[in-house]
């Protein structure tokens, strides 16, 4: 098979969004998960209900959530059908809980970790199961990530990931908060940590 390349899209944005008090007690009891604060493996869409408007056009996140927020517009330059098809979206609420027609959350029936080399490290959560990985540096993907799908999420929050070819069609120009990795799979992956199923 041959290795595909694939590119990271993530955000610049130091302005991350933040739960309101009451969203916070919602997700606690529904779509968070208590040991690791990521969303339960089972979870699929997810509304949130933020302080403020998201910053940082065209992705953000909910901090300490691993929950990517993204720019509408932005995500169906993908075309409509290719992201409800690989993305399950959510529905994004201002503080008075007005509708933010033009945010999503988003949640990738496929999740990738971008691996690293560096005290590269990983646990099973113990309550939901999900792999929790961590290391210095996050340059490559292990293993190859499978062909019926093309707009993947990536683990933790922050960005999407997609194949090269996907990529070299967009037009991003205009999108000055990003930032753009490419990565290759590499087998063995130099981690030694194997392939990490949970995700």
């Amino acid at each position: 098979m041959t290795k595909k390349t694939y590119v990271a899209i993530t955000t610049r944005s130091r302005r991350p969004c933040f739960l309101t008090k009451e969203a916070t007690s919602i997700a606690n009891s529904t779509w968070r998960c208590a040991g690791c604060s990521a969303p339960k493996p089972y979870v699929t869409s997810i509304d949130v209900q933020l302080e403020t408007t998201p910053k940082g056009k065209p992705l953000n996140f909910v901090f300490g959530d691993a929950v990517t927020v993204a720019y509408k517009p932005f995500l169906m330059r993908f075309t409509e059908r290719l992201v409800e098809r690989d993305l399950y979206l959510g529905r994004v609420y201002g503080p008075k809980g007005n509708l933010i027609t033009d945010w999503v959350t988003i949640r990738g029936r496929k999740r990738l970790i971008i691996r690293g080399t560096k005290e590269a490290g990983f646990r099973r959560c113990d309550q939901c199961g999900q792999d929790v990985y961590s290391a210095l540096d996050h340059t490559y993907l292990y293993p190859q990530p499978p062909n019926d799908i093309v707009i993947f999420e990536r683990a933790g929050g922050g960005g999407l990931i997609v194949p090269e070819e996907m990529f070299s069609v967009l037009d991003i120009s205009e999108w000055h908060q990003l930032y753009i990795d490419e990565l290759q799979v590499m087998d063995p992956p130099p981690d030694g940590l194997g392939e990490l199923p949970n995700v």
